[in-house]
């Protein structure tokens, strides 16, 4: 579980990648790895971190405000979700 600062708070046998060390934006969403192994964080500007075995794939760079992050089945691309009903694919999304 992520909260809006960025900071991680894992359970059970969730693991701890990293987290941002500082944000000025809030996190909006988190979404794991297939193999658990990973995470993205993105921010309601569409900055997307990455930790774990998460690749570095892209942030948007949209005006629109993104609300969420879902990954594709094989943890190699994600989808941003945006306010506007609008999506933005990464990777092989």
């Amino acid at each position: 579980m992520a909260d809006s600062d960025g900071d991680i708070f894992p359970f059970g046998d969730a693991g701890f990648f990293g987290a941002p060390t500082h944000t000025t934006k809030p996190v909006v969403g988190m979404a794991k790895t297939t193999d658990g192994m990973g995470y993205w964080l993105v921010t309601d500007t569409g900055h997307v971190y990455h930790y774990g075995d998460a690749g570095a794939l892209c942030s948007a760079k949209t005006k629109a405000v993104i609300v969420g992050i879902a990954t594709t089945p094989d943890a190699a691309g994600y989808w941003l979700a945006a306010a506007n009903g609008k999506t933005s694919p990464f990777g092989d999304a």
